[in-house]
Formats: structure tokens, sequence, C-alpha cells
């Protein structure tokens, strides 16, 4: 799964939740420690990422305690990431964090 999120295969991930044998693997981790999800929004396949969330794969996931996609999205200055997971998940705590700064100040810092 986390190989077909990472090349933007919307179709194969639906296969392989649809026939019911991987919905436990939404949040299983790659060696680097991200998710299906993780994988495909760092690629900004926000499609499939937003499918996965709909199947229930979690978008707070950590890597490690307190670094999150949120986190990472915000080091990598990836703009697109930051305001999809803003849209997603705006009460968590690492957007908190964002949204104590200021949303157009952190968004100016990451562009």
């Amino acid at each position: 799964m986390i190989i077909a999120a990472k090349h933007n295969q919307l179709e194969m991930l639906k296969y392989l939740l649809e026939c019911g044998r991987f919905e436990w693997e939404l949040d299983a981790k790659s060696e680097g420690g991200l998710t299906a999800l993780m994988k495909a929004a760092l690629n900004k396949h926000f499609e499939v990422a937003g499918y996965l969330k709909e199947r229930g794969a979690n978008v707070s996931a950590e890597m490690v305690p307190k670094f999150d996609l949120c986190v990472l999205a915000y080091e990598k200055k990836n703009l697109p990431l930051l305001e999809w997971l803003i849209e997603q998940r705006p009460s968590q705590t690492n957007i908190n964090e964002v949204y104590s700064l200021g949303l157009e100040e952190a968004l100016a810092q990451v562009q």
C-alpha cells in the first residue's frame, strides 16, 4: 500500500482496500516511519491521501513522538501539504502550534 500511495496509484489502493484484506495496513509504517497517507501527501497526491483518510488512515500519525506530517511539511517548506493538513485537521496539536504563530505568518515562513 505504501508503494501504491507514493506512486499515486489510487485504483490499486481501492482494489487492495475494497477486497478487505489490507484494512489493517492503513497505518502500517515503512522503515522510515512513514504511512501510506504520509507518502501520498508528501508527494502531493492529495486525492490518494484523502481516500486513505476516508478509509480510516490516521492523518495525525507520528513518525516519532511529536514529529508528524505537519512538522515535516513545515520543515520541508511544503506549502500545499501544510494547507491540506490544515484543512484536514484544524484542531490537532501541531496545527494549533502553526495557528499560534498566525496562519499567514506560518505560511509565509514556509514559502
